[in-house]
């Protein structure tokens, strides 16, 4: 809950009530009882306000839901209200999860090009490169954020880690991965290198 919020609902609600209602109300309930109801009506707007404004994370599964950050369903992972919006992260974007909600660095103490990708957008596109060299893409499962080792340099990215996924035979195996990209525009990438082994 988010007391900025609750404190600002139960003012503006007071303050509204009051003009629209004050009047009304103590004519026919009395001058003591107006102040008690349009309080307890402002009370209870507030907590609302605050409640649905503040920012909560929630752990679970959200099968039907995109994770925010590398467009997958959230089979397990992360559920983020933040300022009346609401964000689905997957385990492997764990930390996008926790920074929305204030516990680690904001982006701006983050790797960043001058298109404005963070590390994220690059392990995204580094993910999505490495899924299409797979002869199993959708039973993949990456290393976690905080596992992978990013470097920028301008606008070109340079993403380790590793990916657990089936081979030919059926058998899941751990591969490490390099993926290099530079980002063109907002939108668009090259791939420099994408070395799986």
């Amino acid at each position: 809950m988010s007391i900025g919020l609750l404190i600002a609902g139960v003012l503006i609600s007071w303050v509204v009530l009051a003009v629209v209602l004050f009047g009304g109300l103590s004519d026919k309930i009395g001058f003591g009882k107006a102040h008690i109801t349009i309080a307890v009506i402002a009370i209870v707007f507030g907590v609302s306000f605050g409640y649905l404004g503040g920012t909560r994370l929630s752990e679970g599964s959200y099968p039907n839901q995109r994770c925010y950050v590398c467009r997958d369903n959230v089979e397990s992972g992360y559920k983020i209200n933040k300022m009346f919006s609401t964000y689905y992260c997957c385990e492997e974007h764990d930390d996008f999860a926790y920074e929305l909600v204030g516990l680690t660095p904001a982006k701006s103490n983050r790797l960043a090009d001058s298109y404005g990708h963070d590390e994220f957008d690059a392990v995204a596109a580094a993910e999505k490169i490495v899924k299409s060299k797979l002869k199993a893409p959708s039973a993949a499962e990456f290393c976690k954020h905080k596992e992978y080792t990013i470097t920028c340099s301008g606008d070109t990215w340079t993403i380790k880690g590793y990916v657990d996924a089936p081979n030919s035979f059926g058998a899941t195996m751990r591969n490490s991965f390099t993926v290099k990209i530079t980002f063109t525009s907002s939108t668009k990438y090259t791939i420099d290198l994408c070395s799986i082994n």
